[in-house]
Formats: C-alpha cells, sequence, structure tokens
C-alpha cells in the first residue's frame, strides 16, 4: 500500500544516497596519495517500484545503496606481481655484479692486466743481467703484487657471498613477516565480509603487502570459494552474505598464506659445502614443516640472492661409480668433471645421498677414492654427483676461475707443466732449474709458504691462499736462471723460459695468460650489461603496468570534485525537494478551507 508520505521517503531516499556518496567522494580525495589506495565508488540502484493508485503503471519508490566498491583490477594487479618480480631480481644482480666488475679494476694502472704485465716486465728486466740484485727485489715485489691482488679479490667475492647469505636471511624474515601481516588481514576482512560487506581499504592494505612481497619472490594469488553449495549453484551467486571466500598465497607453487594460516619458512646453515669455493654456514631455505622450499624457477630478490651466493654455471663435480668396496666402504669414482672438492660433503650416488669423511686423488687415473660411512646399495655405473647445479655465473663461478688461473699458472711457474700434469714444451720450470747461486728444487708460488717439496696437489692451491713461497720471500735469488748447476749468474735461458708463459696460446682454453683474464672480465662486463638493460627494460615495463593501475584504481582529483559538484547538487534538489513537498502538505493541510 502507497504511504500517504510517499514523496517525503523518495526525497529522503536521494538525500541520504548523496551524503553517503559525499562521504566517498571526500575518502578518495583525502587517500589520493595514499600508497595502494583503491578509489570507492557507491553502488545504488532504484527501489522496488509500486503500483500506481489507478492500477496502470508503476510508481517509484527512491533510491537505495547497495554498497561501496573499490575500482581494482585483479587483471592488472596479477600482471604488476609478475614483472615486480623480475624487476627485483634484476636489481639485486645488477647492483652486485657492478660491485664484482669493480673488484678487477679494468681498465686502470692497478687492475689484474697491470698486475701480470708488470710482474712479467719485471722478469724481463732480470732476463738482462742476472746478476744485479735489484732487479731479482722487482721480481719479487712484482710476485707479490700478484698475488695479493687475486687474494684481496677472492676474499672480497667471498665477503661479497657473506653478504648475500645474510640478505637470504633478511628476505626470509621479511616474507614471513608479510605473510603473518596477511593471515591478520584476512581474519579482520572476513570478520567485517561475514554479511556480505566489502571491507575495501583492509583488503587495499592487503593487495600493498602483496605488491611488497612480489618484489622478494614471485607470487601466485587466488580467493578460493569454499562453500559448495554457492560453488554448485544452490545459492545465488549474488548472495555475498553465504560466500565463504579464503584468501591464498603461494610463492613459486607452494602455499605461503591460506586463509587463517601462514606457513613459515626457516634458514639453516648448511653442513656441508655445495660448491669448493663456498664460504661455511651458507644457509638452506625450508619450511617450518621440514620440506625444503622449491627454488627452482624462483623469481625475485630471493632468487637474486641465491643465483649470486651459488651460481656455479654447471660446474659441479660428476662421475660415475668405477668400483664398490663394501669392506672398507669405500666407493672410486671416475670420469670426474674436476678434482678439487671439498674434503668432506654429500654425494649423490644414484638417487641416494651418502656422507663422505674423506677422499683421496689419484691423478695418474684421474680417479677419486671416496671414504663413505655407508656404501649400501651402490652399485657399479651409478652417477654421481656433489653440490647442485645453478647455471647463473655466480661468485662460486668467479672464485673457480681465479682458482683455475692461479693454479694453472703455479704449476707452469714451478714445475713447467700444464693444469694436468703434462710438460710444457720449452718450459723447465723453477723447481727443476737452478738459481745463480747453483740450488734447485725451489717452489715460486705456493699456498703455505713453507718453500720446497710440499706440494702432492696443484689443486690446493686457491686464489684465497696463493701465496711465495717462503724461501722466496727470504731470498729472491732462489728463482732458477739456468738448467745447469754451474752457469753462475751471466745465465738466463730459464727466464727467458719464463717469459713464453705469458704468450702461451695453450695454457688456457681461452688463449694466453691475459685471453684467460680478459675472458672473466669480458663475461662479468657481460652479464652486468645484460643485467643493467634488463633493469632499465623492466623498470620501463612495471612502470607502463603501475600508470596502467592508476588509470584504473587511482583517485584523480579533476574526477572527485566533478563527482563531489554532481552529488552536492542532487543533495541539495533532494533537500530542496523535502521542502517542497513538507509545503505543498502544509498548504493541502492547514491553509485549504480555512477561510470560510
Amino acid at each position: 500500500m502507497r504511504s500517504s508520505f510517499l514523496e517525503f521517503n523518495i526525497a529522503a531516499s536521494g538525500l541520504f544516497a548523496s551524503q553517503t556518496a559525499l562521504n566517498i567522494v571526500s575518502n578518495n580525495i583525502s587517500n589520493a596519495n595514499t600508497a595502494g589506495y583503491s578509489k570507492q565508488v557507491v553502488k545504488q540502484q532504484a527501489t522496488m517500484p509500486l503500483s500506481s493508485s489507478n492500477g496502470s503503471g508503476m510508481v517509484g519508490t527512491g533510491t537505495e545503496v547497495l554498497g561501496i566498491e573499490q575500482i581494482r583490477d585483479l587483471y592488472l594487479d596479477t600482471k604488476y606481481w609478475s614483472q615486480n618480480s623480475k624487476l627485483g631480481e634484476t636489481g639485486v644482480k645488477n647492483e652486485m655484479l657492478t660491485k664484482i666488475q669493480m673488484l678487477f679494476n679494468e681498465p686502470s694502472d692497478y687492475g689484474i692486466n697491470t698486475t701480470l704485465n708488470n710482474f712479467f716486465n719485471s722478469l724481463e728486466d732480470l732476463s738482462k743481467d742476472t746478476s744485479d740484485e735489484s732487479y731479482y727485489s722487482s721480481v719479487k715485489e712484482a710476485a707479490m703484487s700478484l698475488v695479493s691482488f687475486f687474494n684481496e679479490t677472492s676474499n672480497s667475492l667471498t665477503a661479497y657471498q657473506d653478504e648475500l647469505n645474510g640478505e637470504v636471511k633478511i628476505k626470509v624474515d621479511q616474507i614471513n613477516s608479510i605473510a603473518s601481516q596477511i593471515k591478520s588481514l584476512n581474519e579482520q576482512i572476513y570478520k567485517f565480509e561475514v554479511d556480505g560487506s566489502t571491507a575495501n581499504d583492509l583488503r587495499d592494505q592487503r593487495a600493498l603487502l602483496v605488491d611488497d612481497l612480489s618484489k622478494i619472490v614471485d607470487v601466485e594469488v587466488e580467493e578460493v570459494e569454499i562453500n559448495s553449495n554457492l560453488k554448485n549453484g544452490v545459492y545465488n551467486a549474488t548472495d555475498k552474505s553465504k560466500s565463504d571466500k579464503h584468501y591464498v598465497v603461494k610463492i613459486n607453487g607452494q602455499i605461503l598464506v591460506n586463509h587463517f594460516d601462514a606457513n613459515e619458512l626457516e634458514v639453516a646453515p648448511r653442513k656441508y659445502k655445495s660448491n669448493p669455493e663456498d664460504t661455511k654456514g651458507l644457509y638452506n631455505i625450508k619450511w617450518d614443516t621440514g620440506l625444503p622450499l622449491n627454488t627452482q624457477g624462483l623469481g625475485g630478490e630471493l632468487k637474486a640472492c641465491l643465483d649470486l651466493r651459488d651460481g656455479n654455471n654447471g660446474n659441479i663435480f660428476t662421475g660415475g661409480v668405477g668400483s664398490v668396496d663394501l669392506i672398507n666402504k669405500r666407493v672410486t669414482v671416475g670420469s670426474i668433471s674436476r678434482a678439487d672438492i671439498q674434503n668432506e660433503g654429500i654425494l649423490r650416488i644414484g638417487s641416494k645421498d651418502m656422507e663422505y669423511s674423506s677422499y683421496t686423488y689419484d691423478e695418474t687415473t684421474n680417479q677419486i677414492t671416496f671414504q663413505l660411512l655407508d656404501t649400501t646399495g651402490i652399485i657399479v655405473g651409478d652417477n654421481v654427483s656433489i653440490g647442485s647445479e645453478n647455471d647463473y655465473k655466480g661468485i662460486p663461478h668467479y672464485i673457480n676461475k681465479l682458482n683455475k688461473f692461479v693454479r694453472t699458472f703455479a704449476s707452469a711457474f714451478n714445475e713447467g707443466t700444464y693444469s694436468d700434469g703434462t710438460k710444457i714444451d720449452g718450459l723447465t720450470g723453477n723447481v727443476g732449474g737452478y738459481s745463480a747461486d747453483g740450488s734447485t728444487g725451489n717452489y715460486i708460488f705456493t699456498y703455505n709458504k713453507t718453500g720446497k717439496g710440499t706440494f702432492t696437489d696443484y689443486n690446493d692451491i686457491t686464489a684465497a691462499n696463493f701465496s711465495l713461497s717462503k724461501e722466496f720471500i727470504d731470498n729472491s735469488r732462489v728463482i732458477a736462471t739456468s738448467t745447469k748447476a754451474d752457469s753462475g749468474e751471466s745465465d738466463n735461458e730459464i727466464i727467458n723460459q719464463f717469459l713464453t708463459i705469458k704468450d702461451n696460446g695453450s695454457l688456457f682454453k681461452e688463449g694466453k695468460v691475459l685471453d684467460f683474464v680478459a675472458s672473466i672480465i669480458g663475461e662479468m662486463a657481460v652479464d652486468a650489461k645484460y643485467s643493467e638493460n634488463y633493469q632499465d627494460i623492466q623498470t620501463s615495463i612495471v612502470n607502463t603496468i603501475t600508470n596502467q593501475r592508476l588509470s584504473t584504481s587511482g583517485v584523480d582529483l579533476n574526477e572527485e570534485m566533478t563527482s563531489m559538484v554532481r552529488y552536492q547538487s542532487a543533495y541539495n534538489a533532494a533537500a530542496r525537494m523535502i521542502t517542497v513537498i513538507d509545503e505543498i502538505y502544509d498548504t493541502t493541510i492547514n491553509n485549504m478551507g480555512a477561510r470560510g
């Protein structure tokens, strides 16, 4: 039945709807510069009409506010999260590769090329007069500079690896903190939305947290409807009060937040090194359930830290089981990819991980025999590996390059041999030569400063422990000059042989000494430039998506001012309508027929 004061109700509904809309406009304007805020709009519709008094047509009954909606595009959010993860990854890589590149200080007067050239120039000066004491001192000083360069560079790379390891823990802590905040917001949002309302501001806060999370690690977000009746169509999809949506956040396919539950990540120091070049105590990441975090295909800043920290360019130890000694718990591995491995660690044999406590390397057969704690189930032919392949050229890769250089250089200079032990034509080596005072068997480059007779394996030399022998430091004249014991100070045969090391094109597969150095610097420059360019591209992509999000969800002050004027006019019109209706009723009730 139509109310006698229907006109008042209609006008009042317009008044209240306009007032609500003005409140929303005010809120939008206040949050125009709030990070993550999405523009809100009033959703209203005409109320149910009534039949007219004469039965023909319908009479409107006003308007009602159905709700307050936020303008947000999930597609753009998803695009942003995906690209922001790539931006986070390339940003960290670009920064760290630039720092690594600076270690080699090229081109400069103090870089690796200058240091090597100074050493060979000092040898060339000595070759002109092997009786001049000052030339021997110059060789020793140049050799000390060369050794120091590799020591300092390797130590700096190790320090960077420690720094990245600390960053891994920081990123894990940040992920856990964000997950906890999302979980808390899920609880609040669920409480506010149980009656079908929408907690817009809380949803914005949650989405902003996902924005932050996406830079650290790649994320997947979905709201899963749990109410089976709603999913199966028993309830109408518009009946929001019956909806039971759970907000789920995944990282790399594994659940981080599931509605009111948040899984935590943990870091645990490795018992054994993954790469021989690693520093001790690098972290593995696992869930609080004990399951490891799936790092294959991981993205974001966390991936960058792991790639730079662990990247070995796929150069891990591999081989095949040649024989098994079940009684003594030893396994001999042949067809090995490298012999410079850690003294103890984990062997993956077939599909099993087995600990080894020591090993011996047979240079003649190029086989390694491992002492295991258990040999159960091992069969001849099983594949063997140590560590995990990471194709990125990270710190282990560059330390390995430096190690390879100093081992090859020391072997050539000391023994006159290639890294595999074969003799270099025309190069005697310092150990096989005689110094001006008739002494022989002297090492120049070593790793423990204890003098001659200390070497069993050049794989023990690293860029970090590369040093000059104690004998050479104490007496620079132990450098060999001749292949004969009684040649005296005038002979420079072996010094001239040393000079050929610099231009020996077969010493490294990359070519000459300086070619090998150039390959390291070139690799680094290419990787750094690629990272820089990729960062620029990703920055542009993310900025483009950000602008698209702002054009959709952001607050346009001009637009809000227009809306404010529109709603203000509607409010004023509704208020005026109430006044007019009041005057009509006053005239009708109080004044009609008042004069007799």
